[in-house]
């Protein structure tokens, strides 16, 4: 598995290197690209990488901020059309957290991308 970042990210998330996590920061969209080709799944909340994702017809998990009261529905718009994706937002009902991608539960992410691996998608 491929855990890929921006450079300056790359040791924040060392932890997660194990001999089947590899952490890959890369340069250019081309480098990240040639991950995302040889990826059997893509989870992120970058747009580009959810598009090239769909490019190789990859199972995605995008996460995306909540803007179901926003007047342009921008992850309905900019999502990724992707038979193999679910798509995630920030669950802000009541109020009770922030609109940041960090407020989608990681275990959440987890069974989606369990789902997706499974060919079961929401």
């Amino acid at each position: 598995m491929f855990v890929l970042c921006q450079e300056k990210d790359g040791k924040k998330i060392e932890s997660l290197r194990t001999d089947k996590i590899c952490i890959a920061s890369s340069e250019s969209i081309l480098e990240s690209a040639a991950l995302v080709k040889h990826s059997d799944a893509v989870i992120s909340p970058d747009t580009s990488m959810v598009h090239i994702a769909t490019a190789f017809n990859r199972k995605t998990v995008a996460l995306y901020l909540d803007y179901s009261n926003a007047y342009e529905k921008i992850n309905i718009i900019w999502g990724s059309n992707n038979l193999n994706a679910i798509q995630m937002s920030v669950d802000t009902k009541n109020k009770s957290v922030e609109n940041d991608i960090k407020n989608i539960d990681n275990i959440d992410i987890l069974n989606a991308l369990q789902n997706i691996l499974r060919g079961q998608f929401r």
